[in-house]
């Protein structure tokens, strides 16, 4: 029976080892479906969201324009152009939609590059597509920086930071003209060399409890307002990328009334 033990306790040896092989590669696939699952969940959540709010503004313009086709003695041109203008804005923010969905998916299959990125470059044509994509508004945008070219590493998606942070700077805004101040500056952080932008706004601000969650994949409560959307959430992925950091603070200290001050670190090139 001891020359039997000897036999049988190798094989038993080789046999929960190769089970506990087989246990750590099923862990690892359940994981890795859970994270797809979850990731479709968000993407699925967002889209939801943001199309359902897209198709009630351009069904509710539609309607408002007919009506004031239908009622032609009292045809108002300003309110129709209004009318227009909201349907073509909304088309506008169906594809960018899109098209961030299709981004985050290229960021979370590592399909995103890095390379050596003209920051205000992007910076210029973020301001240029913001103001002409809420053209009911006088928006105010002044640009602080001694550089006429800045190198960073990236690539284009920056154009997409800059447009989120822009846009809900406008959105989450309750003035009559919208003011957002871009203040850039170097700065060293671990022996990392970075651009800093500051985006300050006079909006209606971030309560000190949302100002680490609203950057958490999934947190769709923003300032105050149901769905920031899909915004924070591809600048969040698309700084992790770059290796950056974003964070938001008061733009008057104690104070998130008095609108706020998103903080981007770059790496520079």
């Amino acid at each position: 029976s001891f020359s039997i033990r000897l036999l049988i306790f190798p094989k038993r040896k080789k046999l929960i080892e190769k089970l506990r092989k087989v246990e750590k590669n099923l862990k690892k696939t359940e994981k890795r479906y859970e994270e797809a699952y979850n990731r479709a969940t968000f993407y699925k959540d967002l889209f939801t969201h943001d199309i359902s709010s897209i198709i009630q503004n351009i069904s509710m313009s539609f309607s408002l324009l007919e009506s004031n086709r239908k009622n032609q003695e009292k045809i108002n041109s300003k309110k129709s152009e209004d009318y227009i203008n909201i349907i073509s804005s909304q088309l506008s923010r169906g594809k960018s939609l899109i098209s961030n969905i299709r981004k985050l998916a290229e960021i979370d299959k590592d399909e995103v590059g890095l390379k050596s990125t003209n920051l205000l470059e992007y910076l210029s044509n973020a301001i240029n597509f913001v103001k002409e994509s809420i053209p009911q508004k006088h928006i105010e945008i002044k640009v602080e920086t001694v550089e006429k070219q800045i190198i960073t590493k990236a690539n284009e998606l920056l154009a997409d930071i800059f447009e989120n942070i822009l846009v809900n700077a406008v959105k989450y805004n309750h003035h009559t003209v919208p003011e957002i101040s871009i203040k850039i500056s170097k700065a060293k952080l671990n022996e990392v060399n970075y651009v800093r932008l500051e985006f300050m706004d006079n909006g209606i601000g971030v309560q000190d409890f949302k100002k680490e969650k609203i950057f958490l994949e999934g947190y769709k409560e923003l300032k105050g307002e149901k769905g920031m959307g899909i915004g924070l959430s591809l600048i969040t992925k698309i700084i992790k990328l770059y290796k950056g950091k974003i964070w938001v603070e008061d733009r008057v200290e104690g104070d998130h009334s008095k609108g706020s001050n998103f903080i981007v670190l770059i790496p520079e090139a």
